[in-house]
């Protein structure tokens, strides 16, 4: 049996989409004879992640990492805070590199893999030592988060071609050029064991959002539509579920106040198993600008609650791969609320019990492992 010796770099220790897709996969390799190696940024620590590690005990090393992207601006001010980003991530790089460095000449892995784009110290650890790095992209950086790639995109672009690349979505593929780059490949996220598919009928009257709540999210939009709707549906409910930007939830309670449904708009914070709440809700709502993959979107599909999701980006390439209702103005999104709200048992049970086969199929943790392993096999084999 061989046993392979994995080191992850992780940019966050957040419980985000990217933390537990990259903890997920990391679960799944240690039943496969790999010794995972995390690294990860030696500020704001969450306690969840490090609760998580030790259970599974995972080696650690917590070190300075830092953003290699700074936020896109046309202001005087902005281009100078711009700038000082930059001369700080050049000095402060030299010091990272060699804190990785000493740990990957300690551990002596066969992969440096880096769990998002906006990390680069594992590639240049990799050359330097001469070991294969896998740069795992989530994100497109400019599109849902505003940013620039360090130290501009085209430049980054280039040193993506001297990586293994792993992208979440083909659209995030092309985005950064990758469609021709024979040494990529596109693996979905899993996001639950196909043993844990679970379908519940009937509904509750509630419509969910379960995502971190900031801007790029689109929460505006669903207020908006909901209270619309619910001059029809006076006894539906929109639970919005998550942490996030509190002048921007802030922002939102506001425009529910002004629409006249703040009683119907309920703000949980951050659940820690949104299962429950997916199972009984009549649709799962997305509304992301610009949606890197949607884990919460392929997650519903996963527990048999249908999906209502804007037309862009990994949410309609998950809608394309298993079906949902797409949107992408707010009176379409209005229309699709009224059409799930509106469906027979039996026509809901056909479509849910439907997507959940596709889902299944795509996004099991099994899955996204397997191909995962059936890529570092590759590598190390050339």
């Amino acid at each position: 049996i061989v046993v392979m010796k994995l080191l992850f770099i992780l940019h966050s220790t957040i419980m985000g989409g990217a933390t537990i897709s990259c903890l997920k996969l990391v679960h799944g390799l240690i039943d496969n004879n790999i010794v995972p190696i995390i690294v990860y940024p030696n500020r704001n620590v969450d306690k969840c992640f490090l609760d998580i590690v030790n259970k599974y005990g995972i080696k650690t090393y917590s070190v300075p990492i830092y953003s290699s992207v700074y936020m896109q601006t046309r202001t005087l001010k902005g281009l100078f805070v711009n700038l000082f980003k930059c001369v700080f991530l050049l000095i402060a790089k030299k010091y990272s590199i060699s804190k990785i460095e000493k740990i990957v000449m300690c551990e002596n892995p066969d992969i440096i893999h880096t769990n998002t784009g906006v990390i680069h110290e594992g590639l240049k650890v990799a050359k330097r030592l001469k070991i294969p790095h896998v740069w795992h992209l989530r994100e497109y950086q400019d599109k849902d988060f505003n940013w620039e790639a360090f130290p501009c995109f085209s430049a980054y672009c280039q040193m993506l071609r001297k990586s293994y690349v792993i992208t979440i979505t083909n659209d995030i593929k092309a985005h950064f050029g990758l469609l021709d780059f024979p040494y990529s490949r596109t693996i979905y996220n899993g996001v639950f064991k196909a043993s844990e598919a679970n379908f519940i009928y009937p509904k509750e009257k509630y419509f969910l959002c379960a995502s971190r709540v900031s801007p790029e999210k689109g929460h505006l939009d669903i207020i908006w539509a909901f209270a619309l709707f619910l001059r029809k549906h006076v006894d539906y409910k929109l639970l919005i579920a998550g942490f996030g930007n509190e002048s921007y939830i802030a922002q939102c309670v506001d425009l529910a106040k002004k629409l006249g449904c703040e009683k119907n708009v309920l703000f949980s914070g951050y659940v820690e198993d949104v299962r429950p709440l997916m199972d009984n809700a009549t649709a799962l709502v997305v509304a992301s600008y610009n949606e890197g993959f949607g884990r919460m979107s392929a997650e519903a599909c996963f527990r048999g609650c249908l999906l209502i999701g804007r037309n862009t980006g990994g949410t309609k390439e998950i809608m394309d791969s298993v079906g949902g209702f797409p949107f992408l103005t707010t009176d379409d999104l209005l229309r699709q609320m009224f059409a799930v709200a509106a469906l027979e048992k039996s026509e809901y049970q056909r479509i849910a019990l439907f997507v959940q086969k596709k889902a299944v199929q795509l996004y099991s943790e099994e899955e996204y492992v397997e191909n995962v392993l059936s890529f570092y096999k590759e590598i190390l084999c050339e």
